[in-house]
């Protein structure tokens, strides 16, 4: 009950909070929330749509509202602080959130995995070279051993609008993500890759996955 309540506590208690704070302090918290903690003072600056030095100004007084950490980078005191102020955001400007902040990174030259984070939570067809960046990001992870954040990246470009070819290649990507993490999925996978590809020396490299995988 108590841990139910705690968070549930602050959770008011930043409201209030961000009730009595300045539009541009505001906004910078919800900048920090929706790009996670440690994110660059201009991209933070940018997607709050405020100028570095007003982000700065709203930083301090984030500091001083018992939010943000005195020392830098930027992140919030606790991780149920940045929750609170993540949630207090409606769902849907949220998802609009994600997709500015996609292209904001993206606009910086910031690590594809940086702008693929914020794709994950994007509505399909709000981000520039979403698919590019989901597919960067899922070959960096499988290379670090990190095959379930692949397979997720994969998994998520898949909603974007996609002609047959390349959603065959994505198919036979996430195949090889999938077939390493033991999921029997991967069958299915190869199987719509078979039916999608047109390019004749894909298709049979697809056919040859799924004679392995069954």
């Amino acid at each position: 009950e108590v841990e139910r309540l705690a968070p549930d506590a602050v959770a008011r208690s930043v409201r209030m909070r961000m009730r009595r704070l300045a539009p541009e302090a505001a906004s910078v918290a919800r900048a920090v929330a929706i790009l996670g903690d440690g994110a660059d003072h201009g991209h933070v600056a940018a997607l709050a749509g405020v100028g570095r030095q007003a982000a700065a100004q709203a930083a301090a007084t984030l500091v001083r509202a018992d939010l943000l950490r005195h020392e830098p980078p930027l992140r919030f005191v606790h991780p149920v602080i940045r929750n609170a102020v993540y949630d207090s955001v409606p769902a849907l400007e949220r998802e609009q959130e994600h997709a500015r902040a996609a292209a904001v990174l993206a606009t910086a030259g910031a690590p594809p995995a940086q702008v693929a984070a914020q794709v994950l939570f994007a509505p399909p067809e709000s981000v520039e070279g979403a698919v590019a960046a989901l597919r960067a990001a899922a070959r960096r992870a499988a290379t670090e051993g990190g095959l379930e954040s692949a397979a997720t990246y994969l998994q998520r470009a898949l909603e974007e609008p996609l002609d047959d070819q390349e959603r065959g290649e994505l198919l036979l990507e996430l195949a090889a993500a999938e077939f390493a993490l033991g999921k029997p999925i991967v069958v299915e996978r190869h199987r719509e890759a078979v039916a999608v590809l047109r390019d004749p020396r894909r298709r049979g490299d697809a056919y040859l996955e799924l004679a392995r995988a069954q």
